[in-house]
């Protein structure tokens, strides 16, 4: 083999085996006989709007009633609403009329009173709620607001009710024998001066919810049938833009605000002018629709009244992406000052579609900013994890967009080793060989080989013809260079990047161009395929194809995780690092094929051999990695990062399969020791190891290529705290 500068492929793993192993009221009246004194409470703490959000029969969501803490009889209330409100004949205290209407029962409570039974009596309909001892009141009736407030959020289809503000309370205590039993009731229907009914001041009876009911089901079906077979991201980004296509923020001005504007009626059924929505009816609509397609999706609204709002949360894998439906759908004032409410106006867009919580909207606003969830009136769970950065989709990484020349170099170096018989430059003898074509410099075309009398070369880059420019230009064909090598470790008859020759040509004193050398004879005697020849290149693609083919053969049809496990396992099984470090590391042995192969003794893998053939496997079945770069202490390593469900997770295969000394102190290398390992498998950052070293302190990323490799071509990547859950 010919003598070399080390590669920097060889620099990251040298010495690398020295540092392994290593909750007002007044008190309540009572008498011998039954009495009752009516609450007035403090505990309006809303605008009086019914807010919106989760699931009624969907499976797998977060819901309100499950984050926020109740005692037990608030959250058996909500439960009573739910039945009361689902629209299928059997209890429907909410919908149906004959609940609200005086009966012929006596006013006397019952001895053996049933909490959560209607009641008539000639004045009016009423539900206990709670019984009660001591001065327990103001805290039982603030929970059951909660536990309105929380259906409200979780079913933003039962469109009908009241807001709990307008609840109405009493307090009923009952004698006998001595004992006293405290009751809070709830009226359902009151005449006279307090006219009052659970079903918005009596605005809707049961033929007009079931009217309503009916046209609300009949506009999803139709927006169903539209509905793209993709995935979440195309069922969500289509119902924001149904919906802010179909409507237009309410134009009224000032406090005379209709009620159903802030319900998920509004938008559902399209709406514009002084009956187009506000924020918790976007919100709600936009829930509704999740809702029906099993996405896990909440509505989260501000506890600050003089700034109320409501926007959403949906659920894809493991983080939690925002979604502002009515700022998605912008209030669109013409010419002359006045406001346009086309629904459909042209100027809706998806600034605010699954975007995170330190995402810039298009006038430079970060959301977080902007929607501070430090305001919300019910706190998130800490489990809950909201994205900092906008929903990208499960995708592989996309290389720069800075100039062209860049570009094209990064994929000349793709075409000129995707083996397909077309312009592979860097496999085939032809290009390496000298021709007799003169040509003049200012003729050429970019990434075109020319053949020379004595040498073949290529020219990548036409710049400024100033050193500086020049220099510019060496530096970021030097960093697309190594980028392309971490993205295809499969291509492992290339030279590292400090090997590469460039030849700059000044030419009238402007322009310079500059040249990848394929081949230079005498002094600079130099081939960036290193020892290989197109057929040794051949014969190691034809090996390295059968060795993929082989172990995915074997691969279980699981999930990714186990799929992950499947290879760091073969992986570790089947090689032994490197023993020959003292004579310096073989080449073969940072390339991906040396653990593909299943090596051991002085042709095994070292850390870049390891990550590269992880990368391999991960690619060919389509499941996001990264090849890392980076420092363990002071010495250069390589390891990956796998992508599921939005979060990425650290894998050091090399680390998974320690050194094995034995008592004199030699080296075993046996493929299979025993010894190999899962304790870097699928981790997150702050995963500590047996040392108790958090990862990102062991496997440090400042000033290494990881940073600006990650930050350049992972814009949207978010790296887990917690390891996965295998």
């Amino acid at each position: 083999m010919k003598k070399k500068f080390i590669s920097v492929w060889i620099v990251i793993c040298i010495i690398f085996t020295l540092v392994m192993d290593s909750d007002q009221l007044p008190a309540t009246a009572s008498s011998k006989d039954s009495t009752e004194q009516t609450v007035r409470t403090n505990f309006q703490q809303d605008s009086g709007h019914i807010l919106v959000s989760s699931m009624r029969k969907a499976t797998g969501t977060t819901k309100w009633i499950d984050i926020v803490k109740l005692p037990a009889y608030a959250k058996k209330f909500y439960q009573v609403l739910e039945e009361s409100t689902d629209n299928d004949g059997k209890k429907d205290y909410l919908i149906m009329d004959k609940y609200f209407k005086p009966g012929k029962a006596q006013s006397s409570l019952p001895q053996k009173s049933k909490l959560y039974q209607i009641t008539h009596t000639q004045t009016e309909t009423s539900m206990l709620v709670a019984r009660f001892k001591g001065n327990k009141a103001d805290t039982i009736i603030k929970n059951i607001r909660t536990a309105f407030d929380l259906f409200a959020l979780d079913h933003p289809e039962v469109f009908w009710l009241c807001s709990d503000s307008g609840l109405r309370f009493a307090t009923i205590t009952s004698s006998s024998q001595g004992k006293s039993v405290s009751y809070i009731r709830m009226d359902l229907k009151r005449f006279g001066a307090d006219s009052f009914d659970m079903r918005e001041n009596g605005s809707y009876t049961q033929k007009t919810i079931l009217s309503i009911i009916s046209k609300v089901e009949k506009r999803i079906k139709q927006i169903e049938a539209d509905m793209p077979n993709g995935d979440v991201y195309e069922k969500v980004r289509y119902f924001n833009n149904w919906i802010t296509k179909h409507n237009d923020q309410n134009s009224i001005e000032g406090t005379e605000t209709p009620e159903r504007s802030w319900k998920s009626i509004s938008a559902l059924l399209g709406s514009t002018g002084i009956k187009g929505p506000f924020c918790s009816g976007y919100a709600g609509a936009f829930k509704v629709l999740c809702d029906r397609a099993n996405i896990p999706c909440i509505t989260v609204p501000k506890a600050d009244l003089s700034a109320y709002d409501a926007w959403n949360f949906v659920q894809i894998g493991k983080l939690w992406y925002a979604v502002d439906v009515r700022l998605n759908d912008p209030v669109v004032i013409d010419k002359n000052g006045n406001r346009q409410t086309k629904a459909d106006s042209g100027y809706e867009r998806e600034d605010y579609l699954l975007t995170g919580m330190d995402e810039k909207d298009s006038y430079g606003n970060v959301f977080k900013e902007i929607h501070s969830i430090a305001e919300l009136k019910y706190a998130l769970p800490t489990e809950m994890t909201l994205s900092k950065k906008r929903y990208a989709g499960n995708q592989q990484i996309k290389q720069l967009d800075i100039e062209n020349y860049v570009n094209g170099f990064y994929k000349m170096l793709e075409e000129s080793t995707n083996n397909d018989g077309v312009n592979d430059y860097l496999i085939n003898d032809e290009y390496f060989m000298a021709g007799n074509e003169e040509t003049n410099v200012e003729d050429l075309e970019l990434y075109q080989v020319v053949h020379t009398a004595d040498k073949a070369w290529m020219l990548v880059a036409n710049v400024p013809g100033d050193q500086a420019s020049i220099q510019a230009a060496h530096r970021r064909l030097a960093k697309v260079y190594d980028e392309f090598m971490i993205d295809h470790p499969e291509v492992f008859w290339l030279c590292g990047w400090s090997d590469v020759k460039f030849i700059d040509v000044i030419a009238n004193g402007k322009i310079s161009y500059i040249f990848l050398v394929l081949k230079s004879y005498g002094k600079d005697s130099f081939d960036m395929r290193g020892d290989y020849t197109e057929e040794s290149i051949q014969a190691d693609i034809a090996k390295l194809e059968q060795s993929v083919k082989d172990i995915l053969n074997d691969m279980p049809n699981g999930s990714v995780a186990e799929k992950v496990r499947y290879f760091n396992t073969w992986l570790t099984k089947h090689n032994n690092y490197c023993t020959n470090l003292n004579g310096g590391v073989p080449i073969f042995s940072s390339k991906s094929i040396s653990a593909l192969f299943g090596s051991t003794g002085p042709k095994g893998p070292v850390c870049t051999g390891y990550t590269g053939a992880f990368k391999v496997l991960c690619d060919r079945v389509e499941i996001p990695c990264l090849f890392a770069v980076g420092q363990i202490g002071d010495v250069y390593h390589a390891w990956n990062y796998v992508q599921i469900d939005q979060l990425w997770y650290a894998v050091d295969v090399t680390f998974n399969d320690p050194i094995i000394v034995d008592n004199n102190g030699n080296h075993l290398v046996k493929a299979d020791s025993g010894y190999e390992k899962e304790e870097y498998l699928l981790v997150g950052s702050e995963t500590r190891n047996s040392k108790g070293k958090s990862f990102v302190e062991s496997h440090e990323m400042q000033n290494t290529q990881l940073k600006d490799y990650v930050s350049s071509f992972a814009p949207y990547a978010e790296w887990s705290k917690n390891a996965y859950d295998l």
